[in-house]
């Protein structure tokens, strides 16, 4: 029988981090999604820290080339961007109007390794 081992990032570096209102961030992805002729909307993910402080964010990772791969077999995750706003009740659905379109935005309750990270990272940070 084969060896199953989970292996947790040993680290998550992100590029570009912007912090933004909710009715910003939404709108932005909404705006992003009707750019495309097929519009599909991103997953935005959601994560309350374990004092109850909610966070929603959409990143983005580095694509599948060859440094991607080395970084993985490192358990190294890059991420590109990650907007995100505070958000502290988590809704399944956001209704969202940009430029008269109305869109709805699913959240997704965040459980991945990846996920349980962040919150407890962006409530560290110090905003200045």
């Amino acid at each position: 029988m084969s060896e199953i081992k989970l292996q947790p990032w040993k680290q998550i570096i992100v590029h570009d981090l912007v912090q933004l209102e909710p009715d910003e961030l939404f709108s932005l992805i909404l705006k992003g999604a009707m750019g495309h002729e097929t519009a599909v909307l991103p997953d935005v993910f959601w994560r309350a820290t374990p004092d109850g402080e909610g966070f929603a964010w959409i990143r983005n990772l580095l694509d599948g080339s060859e440094v991607a791969a080395q970084e993985c077999l490192q358990s190294r995750l890059h991420i590109t961007f990650l907007w995100f706003c505070r958000l502290d009740e988590y809704r399944p659905e956001i209704r969202v109007t940009y430029k008269n379109q109305e869109g709805i935005l699913r959240l997704c309750e965040a459980d991945s390794f990846e996920a349980v990270s962040i919150p407890a990272f962006l409530k560290a940070i110090q905003w200045t």
